[in-house]
């Protein structure tokens, strides 16, 4: 499976302020998603998808056949999806898991079963080499898992109740558990870690408290530290993040329309950013750019992205209307620069925002994971295939039209 380049798209903006020039950009974008969601896999069914910690931006997937990683770079035209392994088919077939994530370069899976058999238990994390073309160690826990983090070689699993810690050896054949974190309640597994860039540094864990809208850290490599608590917010806590240096710490809450960022060491209220943009739907992702001076938050429910100037709390806000189950990130060393992935489709999107035009221009986007006309094809081949099937098309109604005629 080979890489895929995309040619760059600039007619496509974010949503305007305007309800007319607002319901003409929705069209354009409509027009522009539909134009290739015919290239939609087939049997894709989306069960998983995680981006990979890493200098660079990667991601992977889980689908009914197989676990699939990619890696993408972009410039000012393309966008570039490379698979990160040559083969991630597994036999035995693995369960349909709601939680995946693999080392940096794909050589190494996990992934959580769905208790459709014995074999692959809801609390069981499943390690799989793509290397070495077998499993590796399972992993049990006593309850169902609600999310799974892999960084820098230390793997977290998320229950309702509790963080498990284990340290992943260089093979992969050895995972040892180096502690568990008690939480209060935590059913939809929220949490965020702040890995450091020394290893003598703290590995810092959020999560919710135990009281509404409270924030517990806790530092992973000391085992007499104690847990922090942060007022954070009035209501329950869905989605936390630090920035890159772990000095911020930003949250948002299930009801609240405000999404608040705290200086982690001392507790004191930084930034206070509105997000009536989501229109009561709440924030189920958080992520700070390269510097810390840009915040991006987006809804899955229906799609809406926000991208804030921290200094002065402006956001650019538009909608991927199209997509069906996106994850943002800010490209490498980028604050202007923003990418949507949607493996429903198997659909990677970048745009650019312009902070003083309040929009975000569509730029470039490229499929990705075996769909079947770009993959095979390459971008031009495809573009051409489908000109030739379009003329086709056009010459069998000319014929059936001079029959009836």
């Amino acid at each position: 499976m080979g890489g895929v380049r995309a040619s760059p798209l600039s007619n496509a903006r974010a949503l305007p302020q305007s309800a007319t020039a607002q319901t003409a950009t929705q069209t354009l974008i409509r027009k522009f998603f539909s134009s290739f969601l015919w290239c939609k896999r087939e049997n894709f069914n989306l069960m998983a998808l995680s981006f990979v910690a890493g200098p660079g931006i990667s991601f992977v997937c889980q689908t009914a056949k197989a676990l699939e990683a990619f890696s993408i770079a972009a410039d000012d035209q393309s966008l570039s999806i490379e698979p990160l392994c040559a083969s991630t088919h597994i036999e035995p077939r693995p369960p349909t898991p709601s939680h995946v994530t693999c080392r940096v370069d794909g050589s190494i899976f996990f992934f959580v079963g769905d208790g459709s058999s014995a074999a692959f238990s809801k609390s069981g994390v499943y390690t799989w080499s793509d290397e070495k073309r077998r499993f590796l160690q399972q992993l049990d826990v006593p309850l169902p898992i609600c999310a799974l983090r892999l960084e820098n070689d230390r793997l977290y699993v998320v229950t309702a109740n509790a963080i498990h810690v284990y340290n992943v050896k260089e093979d992969g054949d050895t995972i040892l558990k180096a502690v568990c974190i008690k939480t209060p309640p935590n059913p939809d597994g929220v949490m965020d870690v702040c890995c450091p860039l020394l290893e003598s540094e703290s590995v810092i864990l959020a999560f919710p408290g135990a009281a509404s809208g409270t924030v517990q850290s806790v530092d992973v490599l000391c085992a007499q530290a104690a847990t922090h608590t942060l007022q954070a917010q009035k209501h329950t806590i869905v989605s936390v993040a630090f920035d890159r240096l772990g000095l911020l710490l930003a949250t948002a809450s299930v009801t609240a329309t405000r999404i608040c960022v705290f200086n982690r060491s001392t507790g004191t209220l930084v930034y206070n950013l509105k997000r009536s943009w989501l229109g009561g739907a709440p924030v189920r992702g958080l992520c700070f750019d390269h510097s810390s001076r840009c915040l991006l938050a987006w809804c899955p429910k229906n799609n809406h992205i926000a991208r804030y100037e921290l200094s002065t709390a402006a956001a650019v806000t538009w909608t991927a209307s199209e997509l069906q189950h996106i994850a943002c990130r800010f490209l490498p060393e980028e604050d202007a620069r923003v990418l949507l992935v949607d493996a429903e489709v198997g659909v990677a999107c970048c745009f650019a925002v312009d902070a003083a035009k309040n929009t975000a221009e569509l730029m470039c986007r490229a499929n990705f994971g075996g769909c079947a006309p770009l993959s095979s094809l390459g971008a031009t081949a495809a573009a051409a295939a489908a000109a030739s099937a379009t003329a086709s098309a056009k010459q069998r109604r000319r014929e059936v039209l001079s029959v009836v005629l």
